[in-house]
């Protein structure tokens, strides 16, 4: 190979090891050795493909937000596929033993959790590995998945650090209960500001060693974060059976009092909140 001929192309597909011939090889490695100023040239793509790396792995580390998980396991099944993935018909009954069942997938178990199930089709193979890459990376990130991870307490005016809280008020609907270990999370309603700020009302239960029951209301900022604009909490006690009373009456006095007084335009109806969920609040 002439020396003059080998371009960074050549030398990138060199450290690449894309050659299909062994002499190509040979022949970079001995022009290598013959000149410095190729050396030189290899070394800096070498620099450069650091650097790279090291930018991208900034944004690969960073947490996916809830929104944009949000949106994926909200987001209707493209039309394209539709048709290719419509369910085969069942096969007449044989004597041949059935396979067992497959274990549920992550995207499908935490659709589950969501209360998602049978409402908003987005669960087909094609399109779940997409929703698997979004919630895969805020689940390595921050969340071991529903019932693992320990409560992120904060308080009125700060945002919503606990990923599945997060989640939650971002994507499931009013009305669910979702565990999060040994306690739930409620989210009891949805509410509009006249400026269009979406605010949700929710009722927690924190197991020990925190121990105690929350109501509260978070509003969505303008960046997809949940920010806490009212947050109430007292000790619970267990329930004879081993469970968790739900959050006392002076609670709830206090999160609907402040319904009343910064909310004034009550309670989306369903149609309103599902309407919002799917296009992302």
């Amino acid at each position: 190979m002439n020396p003059a001929l080998i371009d960074d192309d050549t030398l990138l597909a060199y450290l690449d090891a894309q050659f299909d011939d062994e002499a190509r090889y040979v022949a970079v490695e001995d022009a290598l050795a013959a000149q410095p100023a190729l050396r030189a040239r290899l070394q800096a793509l070498v620099d450069s493909g650091e650097q790279a790396r090291r930018a991208f792995d900034a944004v690969l580390e960073a947490p996916v937000p809830p929104a944009l998980i949000a949106a994926v396991l909200n987001a209707p099944l493209p039309t394209a596929l539709q048709a290719t993935l419509a369910p085969a018909p069942e096969p007449a009954p044989t004597g041949a033993r059935r396979p067992p069942p497959v274990a549920p997938s992550l995207g499908e178990r935490l659709s589950g959790w969501l209360g998602l199930n049978g409402g908003l089709n987005w669960g087909a193979a094609a399109f779940a590995s997409v929703a698997l890459l979004a919630v895969g990376g805020f689940l390595g990130h921050a969340w071991q998945g529903p019932g693992t991870a320990g409560p992120v307490l904060a308080e009125a005016g700060q945002i919503v650090r606990e990923p599945a809280l997060a989640l939650a008020l971002e994507a499931a609907p009013s009305g669910r209960h979702l565990a999060t270990g040994d306690g739930q999370v409620e989210l009891v309603a949805s509410f509009a500001r006249a400026d269009g700020q979406v605010c949700r009302e929710f009722a927690a239960t924190r197991p020990a060693p925190v121990a105690r029951d929350e109501v509260g209301v978070a509003c969505r900022e303008a960046d997809g974060q949940w920010r806490l604009a009212f947050l109430r909490h007292a000790p619970h006690a267990a329930t004879p059976g081993g469970g968790y009373q739900t959050a006392g009456t002076a609670l709830h006095e206090a999160v609907d009092a402040f319904i009343a007084r910064e909310l004034p335009a009550g309670a989306l109806s369903a149609e309103q909140e599902q309407a919002r969920l799917l296009r992302g609040w």
